[in-house]
């Protein structure tokens, strides 16, 4: 299964702040070269595990403690008797990428960074796809991460330690 299909040049304009405008000749020039080093780069991993819930006194993922902090992911989740909880990473070597085009070219490391933002979306997406195949006859939600609505962006840490994924995508929380 291929996780990493396309860079949406909008969506990357967009994260650069072009707000529906057309890229000019260096910016659609450095975003194909950014875009081209991504795929080079990326070494996706993903963990997704099925989870119970459990609506008593704490609403939470049955048999951890990891509680669903915030009125918006419960509000989501009422109907559900089960969520999937997924974790997905393009790899170190574009934090590293990154990194070392913040020393060499700014502008460069700017594009390359919303390149990487827009294909860790497209990851997720067919990621989701993936899941919503494999339990197929259940309704998907849409996506929801801690930092969304009321839901505590502190909240991931925890997310991480329930889906192990330092040792399953090497996804680590500092």
């Amino acid at each position: 299964m291929s996780l990493l299909e396309k860079i949406n040049e909008k969506e990357v304009l967009r994260y650069l702040g072009f707000k529906n405008k057309d890229a000019d000749e260096f910016t659609a020039k450095t975003i194909e070269e950014m875009s081209s080093l991504v795929f080079e780069k990326a070494q996706i991993k993903y963990v997704y595990q099925k989870f119970e819930l459990e609506k008593d006194e704490d609403f939470c993922l049955k048999n951890t403690v990891f509680n669903l902090q915030g009125e918006d992911i419960k509000k989501l989740l009422e109907e559900c008797n089960f969520c999937v909880v997924m974790a997905a990473t393009l790899g170190g070597e574009i934090d590293t990428e990154i990194r070392k085009m913040q020393i060499r070219d700014m502008a460069k490391a700017v594009i390359l960074d919303a390149c990487a933002s827009s294909a860790i979306e497209n990851v997720c997406d067919n990621l989701q796809k993936h899941i919503e195949d494999e339990f197929d006859g259940y309704y998907a939600t849409r996506r929801f991460s801690p930092g969304y609505g009321d839901m505590p962006l502190e909240s991931q840490k925890m997310l991480c330690n329930v889906l192990q994924t330092h040792k399953n995508t090497g996804i680590a929380i500092n």
